[in-house]
């Protein structure tokens, strides 16, 4: 499978969910699901965040753990950033 995200990173393959645009494996009306395979690093973890609440990364539950930590650490550097 070729990788779509090629940066540096642990590569593994990922499901995302995200609003319709295209249509793959859709799910319902407004949403479809597609794995691709990725390399997991910060700049993977911003690019997924980058589409706001219309994109969620489903699995495996380690990468999405992942998703969650880079969103903690985002809020609390900008809650102590703003103090």
């Amino acid at each position: 499978m070729a990788s779509i995200w090629n940066v540096v990173g642990d590569e593994q393959i990922v499901s995302l969910r995200q609003k319709r645009q295209i249509s793959l494996n859709v799910v319902d009306e407004e949403l479809f699901c597609f794995a691709a395979e990725v390399q997991v690093s910060r700049a993977f973890l911003a690019w997924s965040c980058s589409f706001d609440d219309d994109l969620v990364v489903t699995q495996p539950p380690t990468v999405v753990d992942k998703v969650k930590r880079h969103i903690d650490k985002l809020m609390a550097f900008y809650n102590n950033a703003t103090k």
